[in-house]
């Protein structure tokens, strides 16, 4: 390749598998569905008679000998499997490949079966000689338009890998921040190293018991629910959740002047993103202070005994927390009420935090009885950032001016009249009460105890 930063080639399936091929610790899971790999077989099995069939482009980064992939592994270790199951003896680069991540090796494990299935279902390969000849189509057949980067280029490599959609596994706001930022940084081994830390990150939170659900994920909930939501409503724009990569786009590296360089790690979850290192380190920072965040009772506690189901439990015993209000469209306001409290311990820790969850939590829940049908966006836009609670923490220098200013306004909402109150609404306002009324016994604010004296909300007789 000489000095050329890029290289452009077309080859088969045969000549990429020649290539000492490796998956880098930067690499996203493998994760390819039934549906679109059995996509992939139909398009192989149907496409036998052109004489070439071109499967997109892959892109490598090439290391000494090696090449890492940077875009195509959902392609490429599909391929392998097919041609393992296929009894094909030849090479194979990615056959010793090691996947930590359970995810991917259910996916490999079940994928490898579906294939296997696959291929016993077709009239046309039940005969050995038959499977041969469309292994040695596939390695002839099947091409690639390959960028190899060189020497080292790993920044220009997540520029193509940003702009590629790889087939059947659309990129993440989180896969593209990864990318983004590690194009600022100069010295490969610190892109490695932060890589090899952001993919511990996201390997940990998707195999942790909750991973399933993309929103339980701690650096999902961190980053795009709790601290985009943040920035969002102190600055007074939009959430736009409906955009695409509307994350990705929150998280860039903010505008600079070249000659001034910016300093200082604050870690102020509203402050421009710095581009390179400092945006690892605030994720970072962000995710470790939310597991704490987690761990309090205002957040979640689950019961002395969680499976004990006799009605005489005191309510020490039974389970409660603000991240119990699930369900329809409760889980909007979680989302709104934790991410504001969460505002408030990061900045005040875990002083007067239950009154500061009951306050904040009565005064968003009377969108809920205002309103006939809840909108997501007209909630989280226009009623959250109405509040003004972002910016009631965010200037406060003492919890008490934050007391304050939400039992003010608390005090001035009218009550909750449940005789003409809609079935959702009831539903409701049982489930906050589940959820937070253990916590008015723990408050020690005896003004803000009293003001509620043992009810989230007060019913209009």
């Amino acid at each position: 390749m000489g000095k050329n930063k890029v290289e452009l080639n077309i080859l088969n399936l045969e000549d990429i598998f020649k290539l000492t091929l490796v998956i880098p610790d930067y690499q996203r899971i493998y994760c390819w569905d039934k549906d679109t790999l059995l996509q992939l077989l139909d398009d192989l099995m149907d496409n036998q008679q052109l004489k070439q069939y071109r499967l997109g482009s892959v892109i490598l980064n090439k290391k000494d000998n090696k090449f890492e992939i940077v875009d195509g592994q959902q392609r490429l270790v599909s391929l392998t499997l097919l041609l393992c199951a296929l009894k094909y003896s030849g090479k194979l680069p990615l056959i010793d490949a090691h996947f930590e991540n359970i995810k991917s090796q259910k996916y490999i494990s079940y994928n490898y079966h579906c294939i296997q299935t696959y291929i016993q279902n077709q009239n046309s390969l039940d005969e050995k000689s038959k499977r041969e000849k469309w292994v040695k189509n596939l390695l002839s057949q099947v091409e690639f338009s390959v960028l190899i980067i060189s020497p080292n280029n790993l920044d220009l490599a997540f520029t193509f890998f940003s702009n590629t959609n790889s087939r059947g596994v659309p990129l993440s706001d989180f896969d593209l921040l990864k990318a983004h930022h590690l194009r600022f940084l100069p010295i490969k081994s610190q892109q490695r190293h932060l890589a090899m830390r952001w993919n511990q990150m996201v390997l940990k939170a998707d195999n942790s018991v909750n991973g399933d659900v993309v929103e339980e994920r701690d650096y999902y909930r961190t980053i795009a629910i709790y601290i985009y939501g943040l920035r969002r409503w102190l600055n007074k724009r939009p959430l736009k959740e409906w955009e695409e990569y509307h994350v990705k786009k929150e998280f860039e590296s903010a505008l600079v002047i070249d000659e001034i360089p910016p300093f200082g790690e604050r870690f102020w979850y509203k402050e421009p993103i710095q581009g390179g290192s400092h945006f690892f380190a605030y994720v970072e920072h962000f995710v470790e202070r939310f597991k704490q965040f987690r761990r309090l009772p205002e957040y979640y506690y689950p019961g002395k005994d969680i499976n004990d189901k006799e009605s005489n439990l005191d309510l020490d015993e039974k389970p409660y927390g603000i991240h119990m209000l699930t369900g329809e469209s409760h889980e909007w306001f979680r989302d709104a009420i934790e991410a504001l409290l969460f505002a408030y311990y990061l900045k005040f820790g875990i002083e007067y935090i239950s009154e500061v969850l009951v306050l904040i939590t009565r005064r968003l829940s009377h969108y809920r009885f205002q309103q006939g049908r809840i909108y997501y966006h007209k909630f989280m836009d226009e009623s959250v950032g109405e509040t003004e609670i972002a910016m009631i923490i965010d200037r406060a220098s003492s919890p008490t001016f934050v007391l304050a200013d939400l039992l003010k306004s608390v005090k001035r909402l009218p009550a909750v009249e449940f005789s003409d109150t809609s079935p959702i609404k009831k539903r409701y306002a049982n489930k906050v009460e589940r959820c937070v009324q253990p916590l008015l016994k723990k408050m020690s604010s005896r003004t803000v105890k009293d003001f509620f004296n043992d009810k989230i909300f007060k019913i209009k007789k």
